[in-house]
């Protein structure tokens, strides 16, 4: 089989990806600072790729980097309730920006969602997820986009399957 001869065109085209290795954090790459009383993996260990979780007001999340472009971040985080618990309310702060979030579902509900915190453009910033309201906050990881030009190139893969509508 081959493809050939595609063509994106029109509006919004850019490829939106996530680069490994500039803005990751939790489970992605680099350690992000936690403060508080936080169950799971500690802060050293965010690297292994695991989910930790607080119940306590006040506790946080950070972590600064340095973008070389344009890009957008991204808290990746647990939207729940269930019979004895539900998602906290938080407070996410970009570079000085804070807005509110609630983690909290409707009816008995759970999902891993990626959370659009903000879009920044090159230089040094610092993201925190903050607890501010009952519940539970489950923290997953931190992200990066980076825009660039066009579409992504993928290198071949024959354990890989793609497909269109």
């Amino acid at each position: 089989m081959a493809v050939t001869n595609w063509v994106v065109a029109g509006t919004d085209t850019a490829y939106n990806g996530r680069r490994t290795g500039k803005l990751a954090s939790g489970g992605r790459l680099a350690i992000a600072h936690l403060t508080g009383t936080w169950q799971g993996r500690g802060e050293r260990q965010l690297l292994r790729g695991s989910i930790c979780l607080t119940n306590e007001v006040g506790a946080s999340v950070s972590y600064t980097y340095t973008a070389n472009g344009n890009h957008t971040v991204y808290l990746g985080a647990r939207r729940f309730r269930s019979n004895t618990a539900a998602g906290a309310t938080i407070a996410m702060t970009m570079d000085g920006t804070t807005r509110q979030e609630s983690l909290a579902m409707n009816g008995l509900e759970d999902t891993l969602v990626r959370i659009k915190v903000a879009d920044a453009g090159a230089g040094t910033h610092t993201i925190t997820a903050a607890q501010t309201g009952d519940g539970v906050f489950y923290f997953d990881f931190f992200e990066g986009r980076l825009s660039s030009g066009g579409a992504a190139r993928l290198r071949g893969n024959p354990l890989t399957t793609l497909a269109t509508d």
